[in-house]
């Protein structure tokens, strides 16, 4: 995913594309601000692979949605990078922690699923507006017949099969492109994960790596099978993802911030002053009108 052996890998060179297109355009009002988290999927659990601290702790936190509908996990360590090289430091330090593993059939076997989180945001004085990308790593399904698997590590290729056959389950289903079918997101954390990528308001790319020895051809079949589905989910939806925050109520909200108050709270308590000030408006005038009643009454009287 990052720098490999020398090679630049799907994550380094989709910074350096983001940071080469922001560096090309021309100045204007727009502020621009590069976010990123980085989940490692192992077995039953979640972990922050940008967490500093030294001993792994699953994350205790659930899966959420949030109100622009992409799925979150509070308490996930997020980083604002600015530039390639900080970008790329992070990725490996993240990717260091991964879960690994040498077997019969790979000498370097990735025993965890890793989901890489950028968010794009673009600001203005009057909006902001929010993208994400999702970068997907997903640990290969291998027979543990074949890769002679024992204890911890059997255990890994079963966890492994068990999410990417729940995985499989869901792309089918998006891909017959079937109203009102139950998606079953919430049978894995993967799928339940993924389900803001999958739900059909996200453009998606699939890169198939297979190999072409007759020995894994049942494997190289199987991740076909997978690429064939992918492709036939239908992304017809993408206007309804687009998120556009209100940056004047942001600001608004900021600056009444410091007075413990927010601009709702400001608008209902200039709402009842304003209230007061017509029902005084009104006790003068009626007061008005009976003293000049009065007066008139003396008048007549005379």
């Amino acid at each position: 995913m990052g720098l490999e052996n020398g090679q630049r890998g799907l994550i380094y060179n989709t910074f350096c594309d983001i940071f080469d297109r922001l560096a090309k355009l021309p100045p204007n009002d727009i502020t621009y601000k590069v976010k990123v988290t980085f989940i490692e999927v192992y077995g039953n659990d979640l972990y922050d692979l940008f967490d500093k601290n030294p001993v792994k702790v699953p994350i205790a936190f659930p899966i959420i949605e949030d109100k622009n509908h992409f799925m979150q996990l509070r308490g996930l360590t997020e980083h604002i990078v600015t530039n390639l090289d900080q970008a790329v430091q992070l990725t490996q330090n993240g990717i260091s922690k991964r879960v690994t593993y040498s077997h019969q059939l790979n000498a370097y076997s990735s025993r965890s699923h890793a989901i890489f989180n950028i968010y794009l945001e673009s600001t203005t004085t009057c909006q902001t507006k929010l993208a994400k990308l999702t970068l997907i790593d997903l640990a290969g399904s291998e027979r543990v017949k074949r890769t002679k698997s024992l204890g911890k590590n059997f255990r890994e290729g079963i966890y492994i099969n068990q999410s990417l056959l729940a995985l499989a389950k869901v792309i089918k289903l998006k891909s017959s492109n079937q109203n009102n079918v139950h998606v079953p997101y919430r049978s894995s954390k993967l799928t339940r994960l993924l389900q803001d990528t999958l739900d059909g308001r996200s453009k998606l790319s699939f890169i198939a790596c297979i190999d072409c020895r007759i020995d894994n051809l049942g494997e190289s079949l199987n991740t076909f099978r997978y690429a064939n589905q992918m492709r036939n989910i239908k992304c017809d939806d993408l206007k309804s993802r687009a998120v556009i925050v209100d940056t004047a109520e942001i600001n608004r909200n900021s600056q009444f911030k410091h007075m413990g108050k927010n601009y709702d709270d400001v608008l209902k308590e200039l709402s009842f002053y304003k209230q007061k000030y017509f029902d005084l408006k009104n006790m003068t005038s009626i007061a008005l009108k009976q003293k000049n009643l009065k007066s008139s009454l003396t008048l007549t009287n005379y």
